[in-house]
């Protein structure tokens, strides 16, 4: 397995990641990642892809990938929060790993060399994540994350709500 920075032909490959969740978040109501109602479309997918990738030539966002055998098993993703001046200073991360691959130590090395690359680019880096991801969370504060609030029923998923917690990790 090799984490390297996400590159332009890795489109087809990510969407195929990103897929993936959506049967998880059917079987488990608690699966951490928010997504969409239903699965992109093609064109949703080439146009979330490209402004994500247009983030990253404006030195605005941070893509890493996880691959394995030449197929994408994971991706964090990091965007700055504003190019204001006043808010240009942090960025919020996102991480994912697919089902399969998770317990093996890929999602740690993500985000320590995507948070690697942050410390060119920027101050702070914000997340959130449901606070029943006790695996997740567990991660986050091995990195340095600390929790400074919370979102109570943020999530809602058919009838049951899922609160989320807000942490944040400051790199200077």
């Amino acid at each position: 397995m090799i984490i390297r920075e996400l590159r332009p032909s890795d489109f087809e490959g990510l969407g195929e990641c990103y897929s993936s969740y959506y049967e998880e978040r059917t079987l488990d109501p608690s699966f951490g990642l928010t997504l969409r109602p239903s699965k992109p479309s093609f064109s949703q997918d080439l146009e979330w892809f490209s402004q994500f990738f247009k983030g990253i030539e404006e030195g605005n966002n941070i893509g890493m990938v996880a691959e394995l055998d030449s197929h994408i098993i994971g991706f964090c993703e990091i965007q700055r929060i504003s190019v204001k001046p006043d808010l240009a200073h942090r960025a919020e991360l996102g991480i994912s790993v697919k089902t399969e691959y998770r317990g093996r130590g890929i999602a740690t090395s993500l985000l320590n060399e995507a948070l690697e690359k942050c410390r060119e680019k920027f101050e702070i880096i914000e997340l959130s994540v449901f606070s029943t991801n006790t695996v997740a969370k567990r991660l986050y504060e091995k990195a340095g994350f600390k929790i400074f609030g919370s979102r109570p029923k943020s999530i809602k998923r058919g009838e049951r709500y899922f609160d989320e917690e807000l942490m944040r990790l400051a790199l200077t």
